[in-house]
């Protein structure tokens, strides 16, 4: 599965925020997913 993550989710995934649920987290870790984040992100 391809995942776009936003400016947020993106930066609550790299702080550990628990704004970001489990179940995104879960998603972002898997290895069988392609994590994409836009340019504009950074």
């Amino acid at each position: 599965m391809r995942l776009l993550l936003d400016t947020h989710a993106m930066y609550w995934y790299i702080e550990g925020d628990p704004q970001l649920t489990a179940a995104a987290q879960t998603l972002v870790q898997n290895t069988t997913n392609e994590v994409l984040i836009s340019p504009a992100s950074y």
